[in-house]
C-alpha cells in the first residue's frame, strides 16, 4: 500500500496551491535547522532518551498512524503546526551556557536545591550534597570527574522540568534566542510562531490547559488552523514513542551508568513487546523484568488513556469539522510483570468516565444549561423501563387477543403504535408525585411500572455512560423490537443530572425477582451507592425519589403562564398555608412542558395543587376503520381534513397536521414524546399546526449528549424526513385536484376555520397553492393582508399601501403570464419597512423608469415563499439594498430556457464587478444571465459546486451559474492593461482552457460549441473590463489602446 505522509500533503497542497509555497519551503528549511540543533541535546542530557531529531520523526510516525487516511483532510497550515511541533517541542532541552549561568545565579535555583535536597531521589541528593561541600574533592583530579557528572544530573532535573517553556520562548523569539531565524526571512509571519510555541509550550501541562487555545484561528494565507487538534496530536505523538529504541546502548559507555532514577525509563522501553497504532484504535504489550520499570509503563498507559479520555470527551472542541471519525479506542492492553499478568485490572480496564469528571460535564455549559433537566431525564428513564416491560409482554403473548392487525403475530417488529388499544399503554401507567415537606423542601417521585433493576443494573449505574441498554443480554431484545418502541436512553448519563439539584436520591425497586433499595450519593459525598435487599412489597417496576431543597427551587424561577391561571385558584400569596406550595407549582409548570406530548403511555401527577392531573399519548388511533395506507404511509383523516395524521413506515415517525386556528402556529419536533429546541428546520412553514414525533432516530448518530438538538448529521435525516411528509401532505390534501377536500370544506368548514384555509396556503409548495385558483378555495384566501408598493402616476411617485388583499393578484399565475405583477424584496435593509418605508420609497422613485412597475408586491410576511422559487427578471440597484423580479411559479425547472435570468441592463455593470474580488485567489460564480447564456454551467446537486465561492451581495434561488475566467489577482491585470491586451492576457492562461472544458462539460445548452464559449468568454471579460472603474484605459481615458 502506498504511504500518504504528512510532508506528502503539505507537498501536495503547495504544488496544487501556490499561495501555499512559502509553508512547504520553510518547513523544509526549518527542519535542517532543527535536526542539527537538537543533535546538542545529549550533550546536557546524557542519560535521556533520544530527544534528537528521530524521536521528532517517530511523533510524526504516530501521529500519521493516528490520522490514517484523514490526513488528505488537514489544512496545509495544521500540516505545518504538526510538523513543526514535533521537531521543535523539544528544543527547550537545548541548554545554551548563557541561561545555565544565569540559572545557577538565580534564587529559584537555590530554592530547587534545597527542596530536592530533602527529597527522594537519592542520586540527586548525592549530587546536590556534593556541589554543597566542593572542599571534599578538591584533593583528587579523579573527583573532578565526579563533579561534572553531578553538575549534568542537576541541570538535567532543573531545566527537565522547564523545558516546554524554554522552548515556547525560543519560538516566540522566532529563533533568535538560539541564533537563527526561523521565519527564514520573513516568508512566515511571527504570528504562527507565537501560535507554535503556545502549543509546544503545553505539551507537558495538564491537559485542560489545552482548551485555553482557540478552536480554530486563521492559518497561513486564507487558510485556517486548529491549535487545540494540534496540541493533542503532539501530546499524543510523544507518549506512543514507547517503542524499545529510544535509548542508544552506547551511551552507559560514553557517559557513563546512568542515574538510579533512569534505569526503569530505559527498561521501560525495553519492555515493550507490542503496540498498534490505527485511526480506530491503540494497543499495547509489555512484559517488565522489574517492579520499577512495571510502574513506569503503568503510569505512562495511565497518562495515555487519560489523554485519549480528554480527546473523546472534547472532541467536538478540538478536533476540526472536516476531519470526520472518532477518537481512537484503547481497550486492549496487557502489562505482564516478568510474564505474569498485572494483579492491578488494567489488562482489562476499559476507557471509562470518571464519576467526577462526569458530573463537571453534566454541570457544565456543554451539556445541559438547565439544572431542572433531571426532570426530562427521569421522566425519559422511567418510559425506557416502561417500554422494555410492554415489549417483554408483548413477547410472552399476553396481548395477542388484543392486537388489532393479526397478520403481524408472527413478525411484532412490524408492530405500530395504534396497533394495541388505550387500555394496554394504560397498564403502564407512570406515577408523579409531589409533595411540600414541613420545611419548604418539595419531595418529588416518580414509580414506573417498568422492568425494574436488577443488582448488575446498579453496577451499571455506577458507570458513567454505559446506559441499560448497552447491557448485552438487552441488545438482542432491543434489535428485536419496533424502532418506534426502543429505549431513548443512549448515553447513559441521564441519571446522573440529579446531582445538579440534590446530593442524593433513593431508589426502590422490584426487578420482578427481589425487591432492592438503593441510597446513591452524589460525587460531592462520595459516590456511594448503599444496596440492600428489603422485603416491602411494591409492584414490578421502579420509584426514584428525590428531595428539592427551597434554595434550589427557587432557581426554577419560569412558570408558565396556562399552568398559572388554571391553578391560581389555589394560592394565596397572602395565606402562608396555601403560598408554601408555590414551588410544587413551578414543578407542574416544568412537568407540563416535558409530559404535554408524552407518546403512548399514561403519566398521572398528583400534588397538593392540582390533585391528580393524566398526561396521554396524542397517538390516539383506531387502526380498525379510519386509516389508510399508501405507499409507505399510514394516513388517518378522521376529521374532515381539520386534523390529519400520517406514519412513515419507513422511518417510524409520526406527523399531525392541524388547520384549527390555534396559537403557535408552525413546526414542532420531538423524539418520541420529548420536545426538542430546533429552529428553523424549514422555511417558510410557520403557519398550520404540524407536530413531528421521531420514532425511529437512532440518537447516537443523530441527537447531541443533552438531548435537546440534533447533530448535523441528524439535522440532513430530520429535513429529509420533513420534507418527504409534507410533500406527502400536499398531494393527499389535492388528490384528483383536491374535489373532496373541496367538497368537505364547503361542507364542514364555517368561518371559524376560514383561517385554518388561508394558513394551509401559505403552508403549501409553489404547486399546490396553485390549486387554490379554483373558485370555492380562492374566495378562502382573498382577504390574506399582503402589501404593495404603488406608483402614483399624478404624484409622479411610489407609495406603500399596506392594506391590500391577496385577492388583487390572484391568480397569480394569470397576472405574471401578462407581465403584472413584479415583487419587490428589501431583505437587505437592516430597519424594519414596515416601520420606516421612507428610506425604500426615495430610492425606489430614483430608479430607470422603464424599470418602474405600477405595482411592486413586497416579499415579507404572507408572500415570503416567493424567495424560495426560481427568479426570471431582475433589478437590482447598485448597492443592493433592494432587487425588483417575477419568478417562475415551479417548484423545480425543466425547461432549459429558463435556467438563466432577464437581468436588467442597468444591472449588468454591478453584477459583472462580482467576478473577481482583489488580492484573493478565490474562483466566483455569478449567476447565470440571458445575456451569456452560451457560457451558463448547471452546477445543480453537483459536488463540483463546493469549489467556488458566491459574493453574499444577493440571495437568489438559481439553477445555472457563470464561472468566472479569472482569480482575483489574474484580474488585477486590468489596472496595467489595455482592454484588448487585458482580454488577450486573460484567454492566455491554462485555467482559462480549463474553464472553458469545464464549461463545455456542464453547460445547460448542450449543443453550445467550445467557440461559442470562448467568444461569449471574450465579451464577458470585455464588459468586465468596462465595467471596472480601476482599469487603465478608464483611468488613463483610453478608448481601447495599446
Amino acid at each position: 500500500m502506498e504511504e500518504y505522509r504528512l510532508e506528502d500533503h503539505l507537498k501536495e497542497c503547495s504544488e496544487k496551491y501556490p499561495r501555499y509555497e512559502n509553508l512547504y519551503a520553510t518547513w523544509n528549511l526549518n527542519k535542517e535547522t532543527c535536526i542539527n540543533a537538537l543533535k546538542s541535546v545529549s550533550i546536557n542530557y546524557t542519560h535521556f532518551s533520544e530527544h534528537d531529531a528521530s524521536h521528532s520523526q517517530t511523533i510524526i510516525d504516530k501521529i500519521e498512524m493516528l490520522l490514517g487516511d484523514r490526513i488528505k483532510n488537514l489544512s496545509p497550515t495544521d500540516i505545518w503546526l504538526i510538523l513543526h511541533a514535533a521537531y521543535t517541542h523539544d528544543l527547550g532541552m537545548l541548554l545554551k551556557m548563557k541561561d545555565l549561568e544565569d540559572a545557577w545565579k538565580s534564587e529559584e535555583f537555590k530554592e530547587f536545591l534545597e527542596q530536592t535536597r530533602n527529597g527522594t531521589d537519592e542520586d540527586l541528593k548525592e549530587a546536590i550534597e556534593a556541589i554543597y561541600n566542593l572542599e571534599r574533592y578538591k584533593d583528587s583530579y579523579y573527583n573532578s570527574l565526579k563533579i561534572y557528572k553531578y553538575v549534568n544530573l542537576i541541570n538535567q532535573s532543573y531545566f527537565r522540568r522547564k523545558h516546554s517553556n524554554i522552548s515556547e520562548q525560543y519560538l516566540i523569539s522566532l529563533g533568535g534566542n538560539l541564533k537563527i531565524d526561523l521565519t527564514c526571512n520573513g516568508r512566515i509571519n511571527a504570528d504562527l510562531f507565537y501560535l507554535l510555541g503556545e502549543i509546544c509550550g503545553l505539551h507537558t501541562a495538564n491537559e485542560n490547559e489545552i482548551l485555553r487555545l482557540d478552536y480554530e484561528t486563521n492559518g497561513f494565507s486564507t487558510d485556517y488552523a486548529h491549535p487545540r487538534f494540534v496540541a493533542v496530536l503532539l501530546r499524543l505523538g510523544d507518549l506512543l514513542d514507547i517503542d524499545n529504541g529510544r535509548f542508544n546502548p552506547f551511551t552507559a559507555l560514553v557517559a557513563g551508568d546512568p542515574p538510579k532514577q533512569t534505569k526503569p525509563h530505559i527498561e521501560k522501553h525495553q519492555s515493550t513487546r507490542h503496540l498498534l497504532i490505527t485511526p480506530e484504535k491503540i494497543e499495547f504489550r509489555s512484559n517488565c523484568s522489574s517492579d520499577e520499570a512495571y510502574r513506569e509503563i503503568r503510569n505512562t498507559i495511565k497518562w495515555l488513556e487519560k489523554e485519549i479520555e480528554f480527546l473523546t470527551l472534547n472532541w467536538s472542541k478540538i478536533v476540526p469539522k472536516n476531519l470526520g471519525g472518532y477518537a481512537p479506542k484503547f481497550d486492549k492492553k496487557e502489562l505482564l510483570l516478568k510474564g505474569i499478568p498485572d494483579i492491578e485490572g488494567t489488562t482489562d480496564l476499559k476507557l471509562q468516565i470518571s464519576q467526577e469528571k462526569a458530573f463537571d460535564i453534566i454541570e457544565g455549559y456543554n451539556i445541559y444549561d438547565d439544572k431542572f433537566v433531571f426532570i426530562r431525564e427521569v421522566i425519559q428513564n422511567a418510559l425506557d423501563a416502561t417500554k422494555l416491560k410492554l415489549w417483554q409482554d408483548l413477547k410472552n403473548g399476553i396481548y395477542d387477543f388484543a392486537i388489532k392487525r393479526k397478520e403481524i403475530l408472527n413478525n411484532l417488529r412490524e408492530l405500530k403504535p395504534f396497533d394495541l388499544s388505550e387500555e394496554i399503554y394504560k397498564n403502564y401507567m407512570i406515577n408523579i408525585d409531589l409533595r411540600t415537606l414541613d420545611n419548604g423542601d418539595v419531595e418529588f417521585r416518580i414509580q414506573d411500572r417498568g422492568i425494574g433493576i436488577d443488582v448488575e443494573g446498579f453496577k451499571r449505574m455506577s458507570q458513567i455512560g454505559m446506559s441499560n441498554t448497552d447491557y448485552r443480554n438487552l441488545k438482542k431484545a432491543l434489535f428485536e423490537m419496533p424502532r418506534w418502541l426502543r429505549p431513548t436512553a443512549g448515553f447513559g448519563i441521564g441519571l446522573q443530572t440529579i446531582y445538579l439539584v440534590a446530593d442524593s436520591f433513593k431508589i426502590i425497586t422490584n426487578n420482578g425477582i427481589e425487591t432492592l433499595e438503593a441510597n446513591i450519593d452524589s460525587i460531592k459525598k462520595g459516590g456511594f451507592i448503599k444496596l440492600n435487599r428489603c422485603d416491602k412489597k411494591i409492584r414490578q417496576g421502579t420509584s426514584i425519589k428525590i428531595v428539592l431543597k427551597k434554595d434550589i427551587l427557587e432557581n426554577l424561577c419560569k412558570t408558565k403562564r396556562d399552568i398559572i391561571e388554571e391553578y391560581s385558584h389555589n394560592i394565596d400569596p397572602l395565606n402562608e398555608d396555601s403560598y408554601k406550595y408555590l414551588n410544587e407549582m413551578k414543578l407542574i409548570s416544568r412537568l407540563d412542558i416535558n409530559l404535554k406530548h408524552i407518546n403512548c403511555f399514561l403519566v398521572k401527577v398528583t400534588s397538593k395543587i392540582v390533585n391528580e392531573k393524566e398526561y396521554y399519548s396524542k397517538i390516539k388511533l383506531d387502526c380498525k376503520n379510519n386509516y389508510i395506507t399508501k405507499d409507505n404511509y399510514m394516513i388517518i383523516n378522521e376529521d374532515n381534513y381539520k386534523d390529519i395524521i400520517i406514519w412513515d413506515k419507513n422511518t417510524d415517525t409520526y406527523a399531525k397536521f392541524s388547520l384549527e386556528n390555534k396559537k403557535n402556529r408552525g413546526l414542532s419536533i420531538y423524539l418520541k414524546g420529548i420536545p426538542l429546541s430546533e429552529a428553523n428546520l424549514i422555511n417558510n412553514r410557520q403557519s398550520i399546526g404540524v407536530d413531528i414525533d421521531f420514532y425511529g432516530l437512532d440518537l447516537k448518530d443523530n441527537i447531541q449528549l443533552n438531548r435537546n438538538k440534533l447533530t448535523s448529521k441528524g439535522i440532513d435525516k430530520v429535513i429529509n424526513i420533513i420534507k418527504n411528509i409534507y410533500k406527502y401532505y400536499q398531494e393527499y390534501i389535492f388528490e384528483n385536484n383536491g374535489e373532496k377536500f373541496i367538497e368537505n370544506i364547503s361542507k364542514n368548514f364555517d368561518d371559524r376555520f376560514i383561517s385554518g384555509i388561508e394558513n394551509l396556503w401559505l403552508f403549501c409548495d409553489i404547486k399546490y397553492k396553485m390549486k387554490f385558483n379554483n373558485n370555492e378555495l380562492s374566495n378562502k384566501i382573498a382577504n390574506i393582508p399582503i402589501e404593495i408598493f404603488e406608483f402614483d402616476d399624478k404624484k409622479d411617485k411610489y407609495i406603500l399601501n399596506r392594506e391590500r388583499k391577496l385577492s388583487e393578484i390572484w391568480p397569480l399565475d394569470k397576472l405574471l403570464n401578462e407581465g403584472k405583477a413584479f415583487f419587490i424584496s428589501t431583505s437587505n435593509y437592516k430597519f424594519d419597512v414596515m416601520d420606516d418605508p421612507q428610506e425604500v420609497l426615495e430610492k425606489l422613485n430614483q430608479i430607470p423608469n422603464d424599470v418602474k412597475k405600477k405595482k411592486l408586491i413586497l416579499v415579507k410576511h404572507n408572500m415570503d415563499f416567493v424567495c424560495d422559487l426560481f427568479y426570471k427578471d431582475l433589478y437590482f440597484d447598485k448597492n443592493s439594498n433592494f432587487k425588483i423580479f417575477t419568478v417562475y411559479l415551479e417548484d423545480e425547472l425543466t425547461d432549459l430556457e429558463k435556467y438563466v435570468i432577464n437581468l436588467s441592463k442597468y444591472s449588468k455593470n454591478f453584477m459583472l464587478t462580482l467576478l473577481s474580488k482583489d488580492n484573493t485567489n478565490y474562483r466566483y460564480i455569478i449567476p447565470a444571465i440571458s445575456m451569456y447564456k452560451s457560457i451558463a454551467v448547471d452546477l445543480w446537486n453537483k459536488s463540483t459546486l463546493h469549489g467556488f465561492t458566491t459574493r453574499h451581495v444577493f440571495d437568489l434561488r438559481l439553477r445555472a451559474h457563470i464561472i468566472s475566467p479569472f482569480i482575483g489577482n489574474q484580474a488585477q491585470k486590468r489596472k496595467i492593461c489595455s482592454k484588448s491586451c487585458f482580454i488577450d492576457e486573460i484567454c492566455s492562461l491554462e485555467t482559462f482552457n480549463k474553464c472553458i472544458e469545464f464549461t463545455k462539460k456542464y453547460a445547460v445548452y448542450k449543443d453550445v460549441s467550445i467557440k461559442d464559449i470562448r467568444d461569449t468568454y471574450k465579451q464577458l471579460i470585455g464588459d468586465y473590463y468596462d465595467a471596472m472603474d480601476d482599469s487603465y484605459d478608464k483611468q488613463n481615458n483610453l478608448s481601447d489602446s495599446k
